[in-house]
């Protein structure tokens, strides 16, 4: 008897394969591959079989190298790669079961289980888009699962994107309406309140409620919501007490069931019969009143308008009749079309009743079947005008509460952004002031309203702004960034930088995009340590800021001016300043005298310490601290003046016999017969003082020297200092 081949061992394993003997099919298979591994080794069919078996066994790893030997020879054995993928999951190996899902997934489109399998695996490797991907797909595989449609708005809710609470709210609205579980709505009522849409939170977790009393986590957030309903129900309480009353009610939506309802009762739908009879009874009463009606709160219709109302009855889709009945049943609705009453658009009626009132109307108009889409463009237009009449006016009242009131109320559509057109105008607006302040910046008359103002920015309201809804975020951004383009032209072009943190202050409040937020928190930072350092070094300049009397005259210096008694130069405008100390021996008496002279443009000072009955020693104090303070206040300013007028060339300062050029120091050598003129570098000059006198020195080629007297020679006194600072000047410039 011949022994057996490999394809009959193989065969024999297939039949323990089918018959799920795990241990008898792996015994074939490794017969098999012993007979003919070559064989074996091309089949792979034989490796898939083998992992499964493995995998069975609990033999993960082995289960692996079978699956991935499969693959290796039959790329598109999309079985093996989602087994293949189940190995590494169970491995968790997550980013190899991702790869092997994801080719998977490509072989077979609609294969449910890879993609429930990618979804696991982006949620936990963090991979948001993969995770928005695998449950929007699964959603449109399954589109009867609400689970996957939940998990679409999971998804989205968890991936930060500025257009992910939106999306969402859809998928968790859109499962709600596939089953009765109370998560669904629960879930909806969390992303209206990071959406700051109380109103609809408070009507999701009623809805929820609804659907089974008692539900823990929506009693919880509703009692957590509680106050804040409270007290914005009454803002709007307050608000609508104080309207004008509508002069023309009904003006922007007319429901024609309500026109009906005046001559018949209407309990449910008519149909078209009722319909017609109801339609030519109040056509009758019209024109037996002059072809006006005075009904409706004391609106006055003319016949023509009232025709024109009731044909929409006559619609051969057959929509607008649902529409306008779904807004009769419900008045709330209803009300707030016709009249734009915000009590109504509000909604306030028992936001906490128990169930079965526990169910909001916006909720139960979900279950009419009305073509959703299409009612809400329907209703879009009246809406849209009511609404954005009432925002109007609260931002004309400058109040945030009342503007956060209207905002977290119920809007009729998911994507809500056009119903805050006036909000963006508000801040198009503020956007343009902003602009008109930079502008005034290039004025004079703009510069000193920047200095003189305290409260530059007094005419912004951050709470007015932070209380417009999330739809308005981007503006709300837009405005952070002109206010910090604005802090940043004050600081950089003009030096106010006081005023520059206060318009950072403002904008670093606002609730801006997280990007903005933290550049203006540490704009915000380093203007605040730019103003300390400022302050500290004021504080160390005060010290020096000196009002000295010497008897009846008064000497006083601080970093703008230097003045004695009523004859004042500003320190922008000093062109000269020379001081010293002589002493003499008269007949075996010694005198001192202390001499200060400052020069500006069209007048001087000049100041003698040593007075007629005051000590030499009050005279050397009162020298010493006059002097001190000119060094500190007046001459860093006075010395780099006329440094950065020598090196670009604009002009030339004489000291004694000194000329101090763009190319260096011009001086004169020699007797009257043979004189010689120089042109001496900067960097060739040394000084040193001596008894009075400033001596300057150089060689070049032949040695040269000059005695200055400090307190003769205007401007000795900085000769030295001015020269290290156009050597430093000229050196930078070569560099």
């Amino acid at each position: 008897m011949s022994a057996p081949t490999y394809s009959e061992l193989k065969e024999l394993g297939d039949r323990f394969y089918k018959a799920k003997k795990w241990e008898q099919a792996l015994k074939a298979y490794d017969e098999s591959e012993e007979v003919d591994i070559l064989a074996a080794s091309e089949d792979d069919d034989f490796y898939f079989k083998r992992g499964f078996v493995f995998f069975e066994l609990n033999r993960l790893d082995e289960a692996q190298d079978a699956y991935e030997q499969c693959v290796a020879l039959n790329e598109d054995h999309s079985a093996a790669w989602t087994n293949l993928a189940l190995c590494h999951r169970n491995l968790e190996n997550w980013e190899e079961a991702k790869d092997a899902y994801r080719t998977a997934t490509e072989l077979t489109p609609a294969a449910t289980k890879c993609w429930e399998g990618l979804a696991l695996c982006a949620e936990k490797l963090g991979d948001k888009t993969l995770r928005i991907e695998a449950a929007e797909t699964l959603a449109s595989l399954l589109p009867e699962s609400s689970y996957w449609r939940n998990e679409v708005g999971r998804a989205h809710l968890s991936s930060g994107g500025s257009s992910g609470e939106w999306r969402a709210l859809a998928a968790f609205l859109e499962s709600s309406r596939l089953d009765n579980d109370p998560c669904h709505p629960s879930n909806a009522a969390l992303v209206y309140r990071r959406l700051n849409k109380w109103l609809d939170a408070a009507d999701a977790y009623r809805e929820a409620l609804h659907r089974k009393p008692g539900y823990a986590p929506s009693e919880k957030g509703l009692e957590e919501i509680k106050q804040r309903l409270e007290n914005l129900a009454a803002k709007v309480r307050d608000f609508a007490a104080n309207l004008p009353p509508c002069k023309q009610p009904y003006e922007r939506y007319l429901n024609p069931f309500e026109i009906l309802a005046v001559n018949g009762r209407l309990v449910e739908m008519p149909d078209g019969s009722a319909l017609r009879k109801l339609k030519q009874r109040v056509i009758q009463q019209i024109q037996l009143n002059d072809g006006r009606a005075d009904w409706l709160e004391g609106a006055e219709i003319g016949e023509s308008r009232v025709r024109q109302i009731l044909d929409d009855l006559d619609d051969e889709s057959g929509l607008k009749p649902r529409w306008h009945w779904v807004i009769y049943e419900c008045p709330e609705l209803n009300r707030f079309l016709s009249h734009g009453d915000p009590l109504y658009f509000a909604f306030f009626s028992a936001p906490f009743a128990p169930p079965p009132l526990a169910r909001p109307p916006y909720w139960q108009m979900r279950d009419k079947k009305c073509g959703e889409d299409a009612f809400f463009a329907f209703i879009h237009s009246p809406f849209l005008a009511n609404f954005e009449t009432l925002l109007a006016q609260a931002l004309d009242l400058n109040d945030p509460e009342l503007v956060q009131a209207l905002s977290s109320g119920r809007l009729p559509a998911v994507d809500a952004f056009d119903y805050f057109r006036r909000a963006n105008k508000w801040m198009e607006a503020k956007a343009s002031e902003i602009k008109g302040y930079m502008e005034g910046l290039a004025t004079p008359e703009g510069i000193d309203w920047w200095k003189q103002t305290p409260d530059p920015m007094a005419w912004f309201s951050v709470p007015l702004a932070n209380a417009l809804p999330d739809e308005c975020k981007a503006g709300r951004t837009e405005l952070g960034r002109a206010l910090r383009s604005l802090g940043i032209d004050l600081h950089n072009e003009h030096g106010l930088t006081d005023q520059a943190l206060k318009a950072t202050g403002v904008a670093s409040q606002l609730l801006v995009a997280e990007g903005l937020a933290d550049q203006l928190k540490k704009d915000k930072a380093e203007l605040e340590r730019i103003l300390k350092e400022r302050k500290k070094q004021e504080a160390e300049e005060a010290k020096w800021n000196k009002k000295i009397q010497i008897r009846s005259d008064e000497f006083e210096v601080n970093k703008d001016f230097v003045r004695y008694n009523s004859v004042k130069i500003p320190a922008d405008e000093i062109t000269g300043l020379k001081f010293g100390i002589f002493r003499q021996i008269v007949n075996g008496i010694a005198s001192s005298s202390y001499l200060i002279d400052i020069r500006g443009r069209g007048t001087s000072i000049s100041t003698e310490c040593k007075r007629v009955f005051r000590s030499e020693d009050q005279a050397q104090a009162d020298f010493t601290a006059i002097l001190e303070a000119v060094l500190h206040q007046l001459i860093p300013g006075f010395v780099i003046k006329l440094a950065e007028l020598i090196t670009s060339g604009k002009g030339t300062v004489q000291i004694g016999s000194l000329l101090l050029t763009q190319h260096g120091v011009q001086c004169e050598t020699g007797s009257l017969w043979w004189k010689k003129q120089h042109t001496v570098p900067f960097t060739a000059w040394t000084f040193f003082d001596q008894q009075g006198h400033v001596h300057a020195s150089a060689k070049q080629p032949e040695p040269i020297s000059f005695s200055l007297d400090r307190r003769a020679v205007w401007n000795a006194v900085i000769v030295e200092k001015l020269v290290e600072i156009i050597k430093l000047i000229q050196s930078q410039a070569k560099k």
